[in-house]
Parts: C-alpha cells; sequence; structure tokens
C-alpha cells in the first residue's frame, strides 16, 4: 500500500517534530499489524516568509492610495509557493490583490468566477 501527502508547516523546525510524530505513530500501527513501513518525506518547498520592511514599506504606500477597508491583512496560508524560493534569496513578499467587488465570499483568482 502507498500512502501519499504533503506536511505543511509556518516554522520549519516544526516539520522535525512531526516526522518524529509520524514514525512513532507508524511504527505502532504497522507493529500491531505485523507489518512494516518505509517512509520518505522529502522537503519540495521552503516556509515563505515575507519580508518585514518591505511589506511595511509597500503597506504605508497603500495606505496613501486605498481606504483602510480596502487593505485586508490575511491570516497566514499553508500553500505551496514558487515564490518562497526567491524571498530566501532576496527581500521579498507575497500579497493578494484584490479587484472590485471582491469580498470574504467572492471569487478568488484563479477560479472560473473571477
Amino acid at each position: 500500500m502507498v500512502l501519499e501527502g504533503t506536511l505543511r508547516y509556518f516554522d520549519p523546525k516544526v516539520r522535525e517534530t512531526l516526522l518524529q510524530q509520524l514514525h512513532q505513530l507508524l511504527t505502532g500501527l504497522t507493529a500491531a499489524a505485523g507489518a512494516a513501513y518505509d517512509l520518505e518525506a522529502a522537503a519540495l518547498y521552503p516556509v515563505l516568509r515575507n519580508d518585514p520592511r518591505l511589506a511595511e514599506r509597500a503597506l504605508a504606500i497603500w495606505r496613501t492610495h486605498f481606504a483602510p477597508a480596502d487593505l485586508v491583512e490575511v491570516r497566514p496560508v499553508l500553500g505551496s509557493e514558487d515564490f518562497a524560493f526567491f524571498a530566501q534569496q532576496v527581500p521579498g513578499f507575497l500579497f493578494f490583490p484584490g479587484y472590485p467587488g471582491a469580498g470574504p465570499a467572492g471569487p478568488e483568482p484563479p477560479c472560473p468566477g473571477f
């Protein structure tokens, strides 16, 4: 049997804890079933960390052009983002631009309703 999945986390240190706990769980389950397991875990994407100074600089500019209600801070997202590789090399930050009519229940790109 093959089981595939992803581990997503905000703190890279959490990865080791998750893998240790997964090994413990699999060891117990397979021992109880008289089976064995082989766990392969590849870290494919780094955690995306926004550069705080760059993000604050952009926010300061946006605040001069947009109403406060139009600037929404979103909670961290557990995505797999290629941009994380760039942000490891140079300061960067990822943001989600809005569009007229968007709202908490509105469509977000990429989707058919966008």
